[in-house]
């Protein structure tokens, strides 16, 4: 449970450990330790202090950035060719001759596809 909020830091203080001095103005300060109040004493801004919530949202700070996420894409498996596609769909096509058998005289090694 929290008795408040600091006025020098914005933090949240817990309950029985903050203390509250009043001002000459009537004006009462809730702080949460004796750094918050010597730096009130001094007058110094909470601005100027890089821990406080003010401070914080002066150099913006405080909002934290969220991961995005990216996206991955799950490669499909190709299947003859084609991304799962069964295969009566696939329409077997006949296969074209492209080598011609050698002429009489012509030398043709057995790697060769063409003469």
């Amino acid at each position: 449970m929290f008795q408040g909020q600091s006025m020098f830091s914005g933090w949240n203080v817990p309950r029985g450990s903050g203390i509250h001095v009043v001002m000459g103005d009537c004006k009462v300060l809730f702080t949460a330790n004796k750094k918050e109040r010597a730096l009130m004493k001094a007058k110094v801004s909470a601005r100027n202090v890089k821990w406080t919530d003010s401070s914080r949202a002066f150099y913006k700070k405080n909002n934290k950035k969220e991961k995005v996420e990216e996206k991955l894409f799950t490669i499909t498996k190709k299947v003859r060719g084609f991304n799962l596609l069964p295969s009566k769909l696939v329409e077997k096509a006949p296969k074209k001759t492209t080598t011609l058998p050698p002429k009489g005289g012509e030398k043709v090694h057995k790697n060769a596809n063409l003469r």
